[in-house]
């Protein structure tokens, strides 16, 4: 696993009171505790902040561009992403229930203690990416590309993963029971002993 750049963030962080989502705006530079909930716009750039308990919720951002941002405590339920640039980033302890970020791109991005229930990620490319302590049950995946992406005591419970190569992907301390995948997409994924009867079920095999 490469190493996983963080957030290039300023010393001193200035309090922002509140931003209202505006197309083709530029944020910067500030920590935000903002309530995006319901907002819409389009192209939005978020650099070099901080958002604490902010809310998302059902927000529709669409083809925004993250860098060096870190999410701490964020809702961001049923909001859409779809098509953002995430890099360098942090997700940590957000709710990311039915959160769309289909189509995306995620690169050197954490994903730590995050709940995130039916989050779609289908046809998202991850580079350096790490699900750390994660609730993604029945999560898409479908058609992802995964590179040097790590999930570590992650919940995948019933994900969907068809069309997604998973060799070389250490599922070994997740919860896989039920995973969407083809037999093909399973080929050389790292599973534990235990995870064998969920494997075998979806190579076909019958264990009796």
């Amino acid at each position: 696993m490469k190493y996983i750049l963080s957030p290039q963030l300023p010393s001193n962080l200035q309090e922002i009171k509140t931003i209202a989502a505006v197309d083709d705006d530029v944020y910067s530079d500030g920590l935000c505790h903002t309530n995006f909930m319901a907002q819409k716009a389009s192209r939005v750039t978020l650099k070099r902040l901080v958002f604490k308990n902010a809310v998302f919720r059902e927000a529709i951002f669409g083809s925004c561009d993250i860098g060096d941002v870190r999410f701490e405590g964020c809702d961001f339920s049923n909001s859409c992403f779809e098509g953002a640039v995430i890099y360098r980033a942090e997700f940590l302890g957000c709710r990311l229930t039915g959160f769309d970020l289909s189509g995306s791109r995620i690169r050197n991005v954490v994903f730590e203690n995050c709940t995130g229930k039916y989050v779609n990620l289908r046809y998202t490319k991850f580079e350096n990416v790490a699900f750390k302590n994660c609730g993604l049950q029945s999560a898409d995946f479908q058609s992802a590309t995964f590179s040097n992406t790590t999930f570590s005591k992650t919940d995948l419970r019933q994900a969907q993963m068809s069309g997604t190569a998973l060799a070389g992907i250490d599922l070994s301390d997740c919860d896989i029971d039920g995973l969407g995948a083809r037999p093909q997409d399973l080929r050389g994924a790292v599973i534990s002993q235990e995870q064998a009867v969920t494997a075998a079920k979806i190579m076909g095999m019958v264990i009796r």
